[in-house]
Protein backbone atom coordinates (compact mmCIF):
# COMPACT_ATOMS: atom_id res chain seq x y z
CA UNK A 1 0.00 0.00 0.00
CA UNK A 2 1.43 3.33 -1.07
CA UNK A 3 1.35 6.28 1.35
CA UNK A 4 0.04 8.61 -1.33
CA UNK A 5 -2.99 6.31 -1.57
CA UNK A 6 -3.41 5.83 2.17
CA UNK A 7 -3.64 9.44 3.27
CA UNK A 8 -6.06 10.77 0.67
CA UNK A 9 -8.18 7.80 1.70
CA UNK A 10 -7.74 8.81 5.34
CA UNK A 11 -9.02 12.28 4.47
CA UNK A 12 -12.02 10.68 2.83
CA UNK A 13 -12.64 8.46 5.87
CA UNK A 14 -12.86 11.32 8.35
CA UNK A 15 -14.69 13.86 6.21
CA UNK A 16 -17.15 11.36 4.77
CA UNK A 17 -17.91 9.84 8.16
CA UNK A 18 -18.66 13.31 9.43
CA UNK A 19 -20.80 14.50 6.54
CA UNK A 20 -22.54 11.29 5.54
CA UNK A 21 -22.74 9.79 9.01
CA UNK A 22 -24.55 12.86 10.27
CA UNK A 23 -26.81 12.75 7.27
CA UNK A 24 -27.95 9.30 8.35
CA UNK A 25 -30.31 10.69 10.95
CA UNK A 26 -33.01 12.06 8.70
CA UNK A 27 -35.40 9.20 9.74
CA UNK A 28 -35.64 10.30 13.37
CA UNK A 29 -39.12 11.01 14.76
CA UNK A 30 -40.52 12.44 17.94
CA UNK A 31 -41.04 8.89 19.22
CA UNK A 32 -37.29 8.33 19.20
CA UNK A 33 -35.73 11.15 21.26
CA UNK A 34 -32.19 9.78 21.09
CA UNK A 35 -29.29 11.16 23.06
CA UNK A 36 -27.36 12.29 20.02
CA UNK A 37 -30.21 14.63 19.11
CA UNK A 38 -31.09 15.88 22.58
CA UNK A 39 -27.60 15.95 24.05
CA UNK A 40 -25.16 15.73 21.15
CA UNK A 41 -21.79 14.04 21.41
CA UNK A 42 -18.59 15.05 23.15
CA UNK A 43 -18.76 18.78 23.92
CA UNK A 44 -15.33 19.84 22.60
CA UNK A 45 -12.65 18.27 20.40
CA UNK A 46 -9.67 17.61 22.67
CA UNK A 47 -7.46 16.59 19.76
CA UNK A 48 -7.19 20.17 18.50
CA UNK A 49 -4.45 20.71 21.11
CA UNK A 50 -2.17 19.06 18.52
CA UNK A 51 -3.44 21.11 15.57
CA UNK A 52 -1.40 24.21 14.62
CA UNK A 53 -3.65 27.27 14.72
CA UNK A 54 -2.53 28.12 11.18
CA UNK A 55 -3.98 24.87 9.78
CA UNK A 56 -6.26 25.55 6.80
CA UNK A 57 -8.96 23.01 7.71
CA UNK A 58 -9.84 21.09 10.86
CA UNK A 59 -12.80 18.68 11.04
CA UNK A 60 -13.85 16.87 14.22
CA UNK A 61 -16.37 14.07 14.65
CA UNK A 62 -17.43 14.08 18.30
CA UNK A 63 -19.02 10.66 18.53
CA UNK A 64 -18.15 7.18 17.32
CA UNK A 65 -18.95 6.67 13.63
CA UNK A 66 -20.34 3.19 14.31
CA UNK A 67 -22.80 4.75 16.73
CA UNK A 68 -24.08 6.95 13.95
CA UNK A 69 -24.25 4.08 11.47
CA UNK A 70 -25.96 1.68 13.91
CA UNK A 71 -28.61 4.23 14.82
CA UNK A 72 -29.13 5.20 11.19
CA UNK A 73 -29.97 1.58 10.42
CA UNK A 74 -32.02 1.04 13.59
CA UNK A 75 -34.16 4.13 13.03
CA UNK A 76 -34.84 3.57 9.35
CA UNK A 77 -38.34 2.55 8.41
CA UNK A 78 -38.71 -1.27 8.23
CA UNK A 79 -39.33 -1.20 4.49
CA UNK A 80 -36.18 0.85 3.82
CA UNK A 81 -33.67 -0.87 6.13
CA UNK A 82 -32.31 -3.05 3.35
CA UNK A 83 -31.60 0.02 1.25
CA UNK A 84 -30.05 1.76 4.26
CA UNK A 85 -27.80 -1.22 4.97
CA UNK A 86 -26.72 -1.25 1.33
CA UNK A 87 -25.76 2.44 1.56
CA UNK A 88 -23.78 1.78 4.74
CA UNK A 89 -21.96 -1.15 3.09
CA UNK A 90 -21.11 0.91 0.01
CA UNK A 91 -19.90 3.77 2.18
CA UNK A 92 -17.61 1.53 4.23
CA UNK A 93 -16.11 -0.03 1.12
CA UNK A 94 -15.50 3.41 -0.38
CA UNK A 95 -13.86 5.10 2.58
CA UNK A 96 -11.65 2.15 3.52
CA UNK A 97 -10.63 1.23 -0.01
CA UNK A 98 -6.83 0.84 -0.45
CA UNK A 99 -6.16 1.14 3.29
CA UNK A 100 -5.95 -2.56 4.28
CA UNK A 101 -8.04 -1.55 7.28
CA UNK A 102 -11.24 -3.02 8.62
CA UNK A 103 -13.17 -0.71 10.91
CA UNK A 104 -14.76 -3.46 13.01
CA UNK A 105 -11.48 -5.32 13.59
CA UNK A 106 -8.77 -2.65 13.45
CA UNK A 107 -10.34 0.57 14.78
CA UNK A 108 -13.62 0.09 16.63
CA UNK A 109 -12.25 -1.96 19.57
CA UNK A 110 -10.10 0.90 20.87
CA UNK A 111 -11.61 4.08 19.39
CA UNK A 112 -12.96 6.75 21.74
CA UNK A 113 -15.54 9.46 21.01
CA UNK A 114 -13.46 11.73 18.79
CA UNK A 115 -11.84 11.72 15.38
CA UNK A 116 -10.17 14.97 14.34
CA UNK A 117 -8.66 15.50 10.93
CA UNK A 118 -6.58 18.52 9.95
CA UNK A 119 -4.81 19.80 6.89
CA UNK A 120 -1.81 21.28 8.66
CA UNK A 121 -0.02 22.75 5.62
CA UNK A 122 -0.98 23.38 2.02
CA UNK A 123 2.61 22.50 1.02
CA UNK A 124 5.06 21.04 3.55
CA UNK A 125 8.28 22.25 1.96
CA UNK A 126 6.81 25.42 0.40
CA UNK A 127 8.55 24.55 -2.86
CA UNK A 128 6.30 24.99 -5.86
CA UNK A 129 8.83 23.40 -8.21
CA UNK A 130 8.34 19.87 -6.82
CA UNK A 131 4.55 20.14 -6.58
CA UNK A 132 2.36 20.56 -3.55
CA UNK A 133 2.57 18.08 -0.70
CA UNK A 134 -0.07 18.96 1.89
CA UNK A 135 0.38 17.93 5.49
CA UNK A 136 -2.38 15.63 6.75
CA UNK A 137 -2.95 14.85 10.43
CA UNK A 138 -5.54 12.50 11.96
CA UNK A 139 -6.09 12.40 15.73
CA UNK A 140 -8.11 9.50 17.13
CA UNK A 141 -9.00 9.37 20.82
CA UNK A 142 -8.40 6.07 22.64
CA UNK A 143 -10.69 4.30 25.06
CA UNK A 144 -8.25 1.37 25.28
CA UNK A 145 -4.63 2.32 24.66
CA UNK A 146 -3.35 -1.28 24.87
CA UNK A 147 -5.65 -2.38 22.07
CA UNK A 148 -4.58 0.70 20.08
CA UNK A 149 -0.92 -0.21 20.52
CA UNK A 150 -1.63 -3.79 19.44
CA UNK A 151 -3.51 -2.61 16.34
CA UNK A 152 -0.69 -0.24 15.37
CA UNK A 153 1.97 -2.90 15.90
CA UNK A 154 0.08 -5.26 13.61
CA UNK A 155 -0.34 -2.47 11.06
CA UNK A 156 3.40 -1.74 10.98
CA UNK A 157 4.27 -5.43 10.89
CA UNK A 158 2.24 -5.73 7.72
CA UNK A 159 4.05 -2.74 6.26
CA UNK A 160 7.43 -4.27 7.09
CA UNK A 161 6.44 -7.60 5.55
CA UNK A 162 5.36 -5.68 2.45
CA UNK A 163 8.90 -4.35 2.15
CA UNK A 164 8.65 -0.92 3.76
CA UNK A 165 11.66 0.27 5.73
CA UNK A 166 10.52 1.38 9.19
CA UNK A 167 12.08 4.16 11.25
CA UNK A 168 11.64 4.54 15.04
CA UNK A 169 12.29 7.96 16.57
CA UNK A 170 11.76 9.62 19.95
CA UNK A 171 10.36 13.15 19.80
CA UNK A 172 8.87 15.29 22.59
CA UNK A 173 8.35 12.25 24.80
CA UNK A 174 6.56 10.13 22.19
CA UNK A 175 7.73 7.35 19.90
CA UNK A 176 7.28 8.06 16.22
CA UNK A 177 7.11 5.24 13.68
CA UNK A 178 7.22 5.97 10.00
CA UNK A 179 8.17 4.48 6.68
CA UNK A 180 11.27 5.65 4.86
CA UNK A 181 10.23 6.05 1.24
CA UNK A 182 12.81 7.88 -0.90
CA UNK A 183 11.38 10.14 -3.58
CA UNK A 184 13.00 11.94 -6.48
CA UNK A 185 12.07 15.30 -5.02
CA UNK A 186 13.35 15.20 -1.46
CA UNK A 187 13.91 11.66 -0.20
CA UNK A 188 11.64 12.54 2.73
CA UNK A 189 9.72 9.90 4.68
CA UNK A 190 6.01 9.16 4.44
CA UNK A 191 3.36 7.58 6.67
CA UNK A 192 3.89 8.14 10.38
CA UNK A 193 2.15 7.35 13.68
CA UNK A 194 2.50 8.07 17.38
CA UNK A 195 0.58 7.34 20.57
CA UNK A 196 0.47 10.30 22.96
CA UNK A 197 -0.17 9.93 26.71
CA UNK A 198 -2.09 6.72 26.05
CA UNK A 199 -5.02 8.95 25.05
CA UNK A 200 -4.53 9.76 21.39
CA UNK A 201 -3.36 7.99 18.26
CA UNK A 202 -1.80 10.44 15.81
CA UNK A 203 -1.45 9.51 12.14
CA UNK A 204 0.21 11.67 9.49
CA UNK A 205 1.53 11.51 5.95
CA UNK A 206 4.97 12.74 7.02
CA UNK A 207 6.94 12.67 10.31
CA UNK A 208 7.35 16.42 10.05
CA UNK A 209 3.59 16.73 10.51
CA UNK A 210 3.77 14.67 13.72
CA UNK A 211 6.70 16.71 14.99
CA UNK A 212 4.75 19.90 14.34
CA UNK A 213 1.69 18.43 16.08
CA UNK A 214 3.64 17.39 19.18
CA UNK A 215 5.35 20.77 19.33
CA UNK A 216 1.97 22.50 19.06
CA UNK A 217 0.60 20.32 21.84
CA UNK A 218 3.30 21.60 24.20
CA UNK A 219 2.88 25.29 23.34
CA UNK A 220 -0.26 27.28 24.06
CA UNK A 221 0.85 29.92 21.59
CA UNK A 222 0.88 27.49 18.67
CA UNK A 223 -2.17 25.23 18.90
CA UNK A 224 -5.73 25.81 17.80
CA UNK A 225 -7.26 24.92 21.16
CA UNK A 226 -5.76 28.04 22.76
CA UNK A 227 -6.40 30.42 19.87
CA UNK A 228 -8.46 33.37 21.18
CA UNK A 229 -10.55 33.74 18.03
CA UNK A 230 -11.36 30.04 17.97
CA UNK A 231 -12.36 30.10 21.65
CA UNK A 232 -14.51 33.20 21.11
CA UNK A 233 -16.31 31.52 18.23
CA UNK A 234 -16.92 28.35 20.27
CA UNK A 235 -18.34 30.34 23.17
CA UNK A 236 -20.92 31.85 20.80
CA UNK A 237 -22.11 28.47 19.50
CA UNK A 238 -24.50 25.96 21.13
CA UNK A 239 -22.82 23.28 23.26
CA UNK A 240 -24.94 20.45 21.87
CA UNK A 241 -23.05 19.18 18.83
CA UNK A 242 -21.75 16.04 17.13
CA UNK A 243 -19.19 17.70 14.88
CA UNK A 244 -17.09 20.81 14.52
CA UNK A 245 -15.41 22.37 11.48
CA UNK A 246 -12.77 25.14 11.53
CA UNK A 247 -11.74 26.93 8.32
CA UNK A 248 -8.76 29.26 8.03
CA UNK A 249 -9.44 31.48 5.03
CA UNK A 250 -8.13 31.80 2.40
CA UNK A 251 -5.67 28.94 3.13
CA UNK A 252 -8.48 26.38 3.15
CA UNK A 253 -9.75 27.58 -0.22
CA UNK A 254 -6.23 27.43 -1.62
CA UNK A 255 -5.93 23.81 -0.47
CA UNK A 256 -9.28 23.01 -2.08
CA UNK A 257 -8.08 24.59 -5.32
CA UNK A 258 -10.67 27.38 -5.16
CA UNK A 259 -9.50 30.88 -6.02
CA UNK A 260 -10.67 34.00 -7.80
CA UNK A 261 -8.50 33.19 -10.83
CA UNK A 262 -9.60 29.63 -11.54
CA UNK A 263 -13.14 29.71 -10.14
CA UNK A 264 -14.75 33.12 -10.74
CA UNK A 265 -18.06 31.93 -9.31
CA UNK A 266 -16.41 31.49 -5.92
CA UNK A 267 -14.33 34.66 -5.89
CA UNK A 268 -14.08 35.71 -2.27
CA UNK A 269 -12.92 39.30 -2.57
CA UNK A 270 -9.50 38.44 -1.09
CA UNK A 271 -10.95 37.20 2.18
CA UNK A 272 -8.35 36.82 4.90
CA UNK A 273 -5.96 39.40 3.43
CA UNK A 274 -5.50 43.05 4.29
CA UNK A 275 -8.48 43.78 2.04
CA UNK A 276 -10.63 41.03 3.51
CA UNK A 277 -13.76 41.07 5.62
CA UNK A 278 -13.43 37.84 7.58
CA UNK A 279 -10.70 35.24 7.70
CA UNK A 280 -11.97 32.34 9.82
CA UNK A 281 -15.17 30.33 10.12
CA UNK A 282 -16.33 27.82 12.74
CA UNK A 283 -19.26 25.46 12.14
CA UNK A 284 -20.90 23.52 14.97
CA UNK A 285 -22.91 20.57 13.65
CA UNK A 286 -25.92 19.08 15.40
CA UNK A 287 -28.62 16.61 14.52
CA UNK A 288 -32.25 17.34 13.83
CA UNK A 289 -35.12 14.94 13.20
CA UNK A 290 -35.31 16.11 9.59
CA UNK A 291 -31.62 16.58 8.84
CA UNK A 292 -28.43 18.38 9.80
CA UNK A 293 -28.16 21.82 11.41
CA UNK A 294 -24.93 23.84 11.36
CA UNK A 295 -24.51 26.86 13.61
CA UNK A 296 -21.87 29.18 12.19
CA UNK A 297 -19.54 31.90 13.47
CA UNK A 298 -17.51 34.11 11.11
CA UNK A 299 -14.56 36.00 12.59
CA UNK A 300 -13.47 39.41 11.30
CA UNK A 301 -10.02 39.56 9.74
CA UNK A 302 -7.22 41.22 11.71
CA UNK A 303 -7.51 44.98 11.55
CA UNK A 304 -11.11 44.87 10.34
CA UNK A 305 -14.45 45.22 12.05
CA UNK A 306 -17.96 44.32 11.01
CA UNK A 307 -20.63 46.98 10.95
CA UNK A 308 -22.83 45.77 13.85
CA UNK A 309 -26.27 44.50 12.94
CA UNK A 310 -28.52 43.50 15.79
CA UNK A 311 -31.56 41.25 15.65
CA UNK A 312 -34.84 42.92 16.64
CA UNK A 313 -36.70 42.03 19.80
CA UNK A 314 -39.60 40.47 17.91
CA UNK A 315 -39.61 37.60 15.42
CA UNK A 316 -40.61 38.21 11.81
CA UNK A 317 -44.29 37.66 11.07
CA UNK A 318 -43.44 36.14 7.66
CA UNK A 319 -46.66 37.65 6.33
CA UNK A 320 -44.99 38.56 3.02
CA UNK A 321 -44.28 34.88 2.33
CA UNK A 322 -48.05 34.28 2.16
CA UNK A 323 -48.08 35.90 -1.27
CA UNK A 324 -45.38 33.63 -2.75
CA UNK A 325 -46.59 30.46 -4.50
CA UNK A 326 -46.15 27.26 -2.50
CA UNK A 327 -43.88 25.71 -5.15
CA UNK A 328 -41.40 28.62 -5.20
CA UNK A 329 -38.03 26.82 -5.30
CA UNK A 330 -36.08 29.84 -4.05
CA UNK A 331 -37.17 32.46 -1.55
CA UNK A 332 -35.54 35.19 0.53
CA UNK A 333 -37.72 36.42 3.40
CA UNK A 334 -36.72 39.10 5.88
CA UNK A 335 -36.73 42.84 6.45
CA UNK A 336 -34.62 45.78 5.25
CA UNK A 337 -34.04 44.53 1.71
CA UNK A 338 -31.30 47.01 0.88
CA UNK A 339 -29.14 45.94 3.83
CA UNK A 340 -29.61 42.25 3.04
CA UNK A 341 -28.68 42.76 -0.61
CA UNK A 342 -25.50 44.59 0.33
CA UNK A 343 -24.56 41.78 2.72
CA UNK A 344 -25.12 39.15 0.05
CA UNK A 345 -23.06 41.02 -2.53
CA UNK A 346 -20.24 42.38 -0.42
CA UNK A 347 -19.79 40.42 2.79
CA UNK A 348 -20.98 36.92 2.00
CA UNK A 349 -19.85 35.91 -1.50
CA UNK A 350 -20.62 32.30 -0.60
CA UNK A 351 -24.11 33.13 -1.88
CA UNK A 352 -22.71 33.47 -5.40
CA UNK A 353 -24.81 30.54 -6.75
CA UNK A 354 -27.96 32.30 -5.55
CA UNK A 355 -26.84 35.66 -6.91
CA UNK A 356 -26.17 33.90 -10.21
CA UNK A 357 -29.82 32.82 -10.37
CA UNK A 358 -30.97 36.34 -9.52
CA UNK A 359 -28.99 38.18 -12.20
CA UNK A 360 -31.73 37.96 -14.88
CA UNK A 361 -34.09 39.76 -12.49
CA UNK A 362 -31.59 42.52 -11.75
CA UNK A 363 -30.74 42.92 -15.45
CA UNK A 364 -34.43 43.23 -16.32
CA UNK A 365 -34.93 45.91 -13.68
CA UNK A 366 -31.82 47.78 -14.83
CA UNK A 367 -33.08 47.76 -18.41
CA UNK A 368 -36.49 48.99 -17.32
CA UNK A 369 -35.31 51.70 -14.93
CA UNK A 370 -32.06 52.75 -16.59
CA UNK A 371 -30.00 52.28 -13.44
CA UNK A 372 -29.14 49.71 -10.80
CA UNK A 373 -32.24 48.93 -8.69
CA UNK A 374 -30.15 48.49 -5.53
CA UNK A 375 -30.38 52.12 -4.28
CA UNK A 376 -33.98 52.34 -5.43
CA UNK A 377 -34.95 49.62 -2.94
CA UNK A 378 -33.48 51.42 0.04
CA UNK A 379 -37.00 52.40 1.09
CA UNK A 380 -37.91 48.74 1.78
CA UNK A 381 -37.36 48.76 5.54
CA UNK A 382 -40.24 46.52 6.52
CA UNK A 383 -40.78 42.83 5.84
CA UNK A 384 -40.36 41.51 2.33
CA UNK A 385 -40.33 38.26 0.37
CA UNK A 386 -38.47 37.67 -2.90
CA UNK A 387 -39.30 34.45 -4.73
CA UNK A 388 -38.33 32.63 -7.92
CA UNK A 389 -41.38 30.92 -9.35
CA UNK A 390 -40.09 29.38 -12.58
CA UNK A 391 -36.32 28.64 -12.55
CA UNK A 392 -36.26 26.79 -15.88
CA UNK A 393 -37.76 29.56 -18.02
CA UNK A 394 -35.51 31.88 -20.01
CA UNK A 395 -36.94 34.95 -18.36
CA UNK A 396 -37.04 33.46 -14.85
CA UNK A 397 -40.25 34.57 -13.16
CA UNK A 398 -39.50 36.57 -10.01
CA UNK A 399 -41.88 38.12 -7.52
CA UNK A 400 -41.01 40.76 -4.89
CA UNK A 401 -43.46 41.41 -2.04
CA UNK A 402 -42.80 44.42 0.21
CA UNK A 403 -44.67 45.72 3.21
CA UNK A 404 -46.53 48.94 2.37
CA UNK A 405 -45.29 51.83 4.48
CA UNK A 406 -45.82 55.58 4.70
CA UNK A 407 -43.27 56.46 1.99
CA UNK A 408 -43.94 53.44 -0.24
CA UNK A 409 -46.22 55.25 -2.66
CA UNK A 410 -43.72 58.05 -3.21
CA UNK A 411 -41.03 55.46 -4.01
CA UNK A 412 -43.35 53.61 -6.40
CA UNK A 413 -44.20 56.86 -8.18
CA UNK A 414 -40.47 57.49 -8.60
CA UNK A 415 -40.06 54.03 -10.15
CA UNK A 416 -42.87 54.81 -12.60
CA UNK A 417 -41.16 58.10 -13.52
CA UNK A 418 -37.86 56.31 -14.16
CA UNK A 419 -39.64 53.79 -16.38
CA UNK A 420 -41.14 56.62 -18.46
CA UNK A 421 -37.68 58.17 -18.84
CA UNK A 422 -36.57 54.89 -20.45
CA UNK A 423 -39.33 55.18 -23.06
CA UNK A 424 -41.68 52.73 -21.40
CA UNK A 425 -45.42 53.18 -21.33
CA UNK A 426 -46.79 53.21 -17.80
CA UNK A 427 -50.47 52.43 -17.57
CA UNK A 428 -53.17 50.53 -15.72
CA UNK A 429 -54.59 47.16 -16.60
CA UNK A 430 -56.85 44.66 -14.90
CA UNK A 431 -55.56 41.19 -14.05
CA UNK A 432 -58.54 39.14 -13.02
CA UNK A 433 -60.23 41.37 -10.47
CA UNK A 434 -57.07 43.21 -9.45
CA UNK A 435 -55.81 46.57 -10.73
CA UNK A 436 -52.21 46.47 -11.93
CA UNK A 437 -49.73 49.03 -13.25
CA UNK A 438 -47.62 47.76 -16.16
CA UNK A 439 -44.44 49.04 -17.74
CA UNK A 440 -44.59 48.12 -21.40
CA UNK A 441 -42.56 48.70 -24.54
CA UNK A 442 -44.22 48.70 -27.98
CA UNK A 443 -42.40 47.61 -31.13
CA UNK A 444 -43.44 47.27 -34.78
CA UNK A 445 -42.16 44.38 -36.90
CA UNK A 446 -43.03 42.86 -40.29
CA UNK A 447 -45.55 40.13 -39.90
CA UNK A 448 -43.98 36.68 -40.29
CA UNK A 449 -45.11 34.36 -43.04
CA UNK A 450 -46.14 37.15 -45.40
CA UNK A 451 -44.62 38.10 -48.73
CA UNK A 452 -41.81 40.64 -48.60
CA UNK A 453 -43.83 42.83 -50.97
CA UNK A 454 -46.68 43.10 -48.51
CA UNK A 455 -46.61 45.93 -45.98
CA UNK A 456 -48.48 44.29 -43.09
CA UNK A 457 -46.85 45.08 -39.78
CA UNK A 458 -47.37 43.65 -36.33
CA UNK A 459 -47.35 45.66 -33.14
CA UNK A 460 -45.91 43.66 -30.24
CA UNK A 461 -46.00 44.53 -26.57
CA UNK A 462 -43.14 43.63 -24.24
CA UNK A 463 -43.86 43.73 -20.52
CA UNK A 464 -40.82 45.14 -18.70
CA UNK A 465 -42.38 45.16 -15.26
CA UNK A 466 -45.59 45.23 -13.24
CA UNK A 467 -46.63 46.29 -9.78
CA UNK A 468 -49.78 46.12 -7.71
CA UNK A 469 -51.02 46.42 -4.13
CA UNK A 470 -52.68 43.66 -2.16
CA UNK A 471 -53.53 43.32 1.52
CA UNK A 472 -51.06 45.89 2.84
CA UNK A 473 -48.25 44.75 0.55
CA UNK A 474 -46.80 46.05 -2.70
CA UNK A 475 -46.02 43.44 -5.36
CA UNK A 476 -43.42 43.80 -8.13
CA UNK A 477 -42.61 41.41 -10.93
CA UNK A 478 -41.13 41.24 -14.41
CA UNK A 479 -43.58 38.45 -15.27
CA UNK A 480 -47.38 38.71 -15.64
CA UNK A 481 -47.59 35.01 -14.79
CA UNK A 482 -45.74 35.42 -11.50
CA UNK A 483 -47.89 38.36 -10.46
CA UNK A 484 -51.09 36.55 -11.39
CA UNK A 485 -50.05 33.55 -9.30
CA UNK A 486 -49.61 35.87 -6.30
CA UNK A 487 -53.25 36.88 -6.66
CA UNK A 488 -54.27 33.22 -6.71
CA UNK A 489 -52.17 31.75 -3.88
CA UNK A 490 -54.98 31.61 -1.32
CA UNK A 491 -54.25 28.50 0.78
CA UNK A 492 -51.39 27.29 -1.45
CA UNK A 493 -48.81 29.90 -0.43
CA UNK A 494 -45.21 29.27 0.55
CA UNK A 495 -46.13 30.08 4.15
CA UNK A 496 -48.44 27.06 4.23
CA UNK A 497 -45.96 24.71 2.51
CA UNK A 498 -44.79 21.90 4.81
CA UNK A 499 -41.23 21.79 3.45
CA UNK A 500 -40.80 25.53 3.99
CA UNK A 501 -42.03 25.32 7.57
CA UNK A 502 -39.80 22.34 8.34
CA UNK A 503 -36.82 24.06 6.73
CA UNK A 504 -37.00 27.15 8.96
CA UNK A 505 -38.25 25.43 12.13
CA UNK A 506 -34.79 24.54 13.57
CA UNK A 507 -33.57 28.15 13.66
CA UNK A 508 -33.58 30.32 16.75
CA UNK A 509 -35.90 33.33 16.78
CA UNK A 510 -35.77 36.24 16.38
CA UNK A 511 -33.37 36.36 13.44
CA UNK A 512 -32.73 38.51 10.38
CA UNK A 513 -34.63 36.34 7.90
CA UNK A 514 -34.24 33.28 5.69
CA UNK A 515 -32.78 32.11 2.42
CA UNK A 516 -34.61 28.98 1.22
CA UNK A 517 -33.80 26.62 -1.67
CA UNK A 518 -35.66 23.56 -2.92
CA UNK A 519 -32.65 21.53 -4.03
CA UNK A 520 -34.28 19.02 -6.47
CA UNK A 521 -36.03 21.88 -8.28
CA UNK A 522 -32.95 24.13 -8.50
CA UNK A 523 -30.21 21.52 -8.93
CA UNK A 524 -30.37 21.33 -12.76
CA UNK A 525 -30.20 25.10 -13.16
CA UNK A 526 -27.48 25.53 -10.53
CA UNK A 527 -25.28 22.86 -12.09
CA UNK A 528 -25.83 24.39 -15.54
CA UNK A 529 -24.70 27.80 -14.28
CA UNK A 530 -21.99 26.46 -11.95
CA UNK A 531 -20.56 23.15 -13.26
CA UNK A 532 -18.22 22.76 -10.24
CA UNK A 533 -21.32 21.88 -8.17
CA UNK A 534 -21.34 18.51 -9.94
CA UNK A 535 -18.05 17.66 -8.22
CA UNK A 536 -19.49 18.75 -4.86
CA UNK A 537 -22.47 16.47 -5.41
CA UNK A 538 -20.20 13.55 -6.23
CA UNK A 539 -18.05 14.04 -3.13
CA UNK A 540 -21.12 14.47 -0.93
CA UNK A 541 -22.86 11.22 -1.75
CA UNK A 542 -25.08 9.71 -0.49
CA UNK A 543 -26.15 12.88 1.33
CA UNK A 544 -27.02 14.70 -1.90
CA UNK A 545 -29.23 11.80 -2.94
CA UNK A 546 -31.50 12.71 -0.02
CA UNK A 547 -31.10 16.49 0.08
CA UNK A 548 -34.48 18.22 -0.18
CA UNK A 549 -34.07 21.79 0.98
CA UNK A 550 -31.35 24.17 2.16
CA UNK A 551 -32.20 27.03 4.51
CA UNK A 552 -29.87 29.75 5.83
CA UNK A 553 -30.38 32.44 8.46
CA UNK A 554 -28.37 35.15 10.21
CA UNK A 555 -28.47 36.06 13.90
CA UNK A 556 -26.67 39.38 13.42
CA UNK A 557 -23.15 40.48 14.23
CA UNK A 558 -21.02 42.57 16.51
CA UNK A 559 -17.74 44.17 15.45
CA UNK A 560 -15.77 40.91 15.54
CA UNK A 561 -18.17 38.01 15.00
CA UNK A 562 -21.13 37.23 12.76
CA UNK A 563 -23.49 34.44 13.78
CA UNK A 564 -25.84 32.37 11.67
CA UNK A 565 -26.94 28.86 10.79
CA UNK A 566 -27.86 26.65 7.86
CA UNK A 567 -30.08 23.58 7.77
CA UNK A 568 -29.96 20.66 5.33
CA UNK A 569 -33.34 18.96 5.20
CA UNK A 570 -33.09 15.33 4.13
CA UNK A 571 -35.63 12.82 2.92
CA UNK A 572 -36.02 9.29 4.24
CA UNK A 573 -33.91 6.65 2.48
Amino acid sequence: MKPRIFFPALVLVVVTLLVVGLGGFWGLTARNPLALINQGGQALPLGVQFVPKTSPITVSLLTRPDRLADLWLFLSAPNSRRQTQAEIDRLEKTILANTDLNYEQDIRPWLGNEITFAVTESDLDQDAENGRQPGYLAILSCQDSELAKTALELFWQKRAIAGNSLVFEQFAGSKLIYTQTPTKSSGRANLASAIVSNKFVLLANDPRVLQQALTSGQSKDLNLEQDLGYRKALSSLPDRRVGLVFLNLPASLNWLGISSSNTPALALNELGTADGVFDRAVLSLRLNRQGLLADTALLAAAGHQFQPQMVGSEALTLAASRLLPADSPLAIVGENLDQLWQDLRNNLPYYEPILQLGRPLWKSLEAALGSSPTPLLSWVKGEFALGLTNPSSQSQDWLLVTQHEADSQVAIDNLDALARQQGLSVGPLVMGDYPVTAWTRLSVQPERGRSENRSELTVTTEVAGLHASLGGFDLFSTSPTALYRAFQVSESSLDSEKQWRQAIAPFSRPNLGYLYLNWPALEPELVRELPWLRLVETLGQPLFNHLQTVAITSYGRDQQLQSGAFFLQLSNP
